[in-house]
């Protein structure tokens, strides 16, 4: 793949999981929406798709959606024509438009005005826009992949219209702390990354170091310990990096969180245990009690060692 592809690391069950699907659905068209915490690599996910699929020849075009007022978005994303509006003196494609026979990727999609969510829905379906102050409808070829925050996402709902979230073949990207298998080849990957940048004689860890790495749990996911990795390459004086090189918050608070963690891990698998057995064991109905999507409740449920009882 091109250099500006991120490897995608897959040991743990869940990612294998996740690349299995998305090589199946990569030479679709079908729009793809990655959803999961901040740092977890939904970028690097869409840009995989797009040279796994029929369009890599095309341009790949990366928009945030929270980076522009939303009054602005309209014209963002469809384009206008000239006299459309206030100070526009020429007509100007917008992002599907640009990205033709490309692939357009939409992070932080939630932000976009509800009213061109439901824009962004027809052309999804029709494969036609309208730019801004037109009367003629444009065919447009373009793929489109989304990303969208995990912390918003309760119920199966996204805070997305549902015409548009219902248009996308939906991934959930589990975070790093959940899939801690895949850690050591992401060091390994960032190490020769960062050592070669750098010019720097760094070929390994030690033995606590690694330790280190693993037990800690990454608020930050890919994105964390990537940033990780390249300070302490920077800041290594030998050819293996030691515990002393990475800046982690101390061994007790770290301790401390994972406490907590033990705490919330048995209240959430009390809460659902509770809902299975009031919803005689119906996943659906146990899964819109606790509020959560039935597929949320299995992995839950495999998480957290729960399972019915035999007769």
């Amino acid at each position: 793949m091109p250099p500006d592809v991120r490897p995608i690391v897959g040991d743990a069950t869940v990612m294998r999981r996740i690349l299995a699907d998305l090589d199946t659905v990569a030479p679709t068209d079908m729009p793809v929406l990655f959803v999961g915490e901040s740092g977890v690599g939904k970028r690097a996910l869409a840009r995989y798709t797009h040279h796994r699929s029929s369009r890599k020849g095309g341009r790949f075009t990366a928009a945030e959606c929270g980076a522009l007022p939303k009054d602005l978005w309209h014209s963002e994303l469809l384009g206008h024509e000239r006299g459309a509006f206030t100070g526009a003196h020429e007509q100007r494609k917008g992002l599907l438009e640009l990205s033709h026979g490309g692939t357009l990727f939409l992070d932080t999609i939630t932000e976009l005005p509800p009213m061109l969510q439901l824009q962004l829905a027809y052309f999804l379906e029709e494969g036609t826009i309208r730019r801004l102050g037109g009367s003629e409808r444009i065919g447009v070829s373009v793929r489109v992949l989304a990303a969208a925050q995990s912390s918003g996402y309760e119920g199966g709902k996204l805070g997305l219209k549902p015409e548009l979230q219902l248009r996308f073949f939906l991934m959930e990207v589990p975070p790093l702390r959940e899939r801690k298998e895949d850690i050591p080849e992401l060091v390994d990957i960032f190490l020769r990354r960062y050592a070669e940048r750098y010019a720097k004689p760094v070929d390994g860890l030690t033995a606590d170091a690694y330790r280190l790495l693993t037990e800690y749990d990454y608020p930050g996911n890919v994105l964390e310990l990537e940033a990780l990795i390249e300070k302490a390459v920077i800041l290594s004086q030998t050819d293996r990096l030691s515990p002393e090189d990475f800046r982690i918050r101390g061994a007790a608070q770290a301790a401390a969180e994972k406490g907590m963690r033990e705490v919330v891990e048995t209240t959430e698998k009390a809460m659902i245990l509770e809902a299975l057995i009031a919803s005689d064991w119906v996943q659906t109905r146990a899964a819109h009690a606790v509020g959560i999507s039935e597929r949320m409740l299995r992995y839950k449920m495999k998480k957290l060692g729960i399972a019915k009882p035999d007769g």
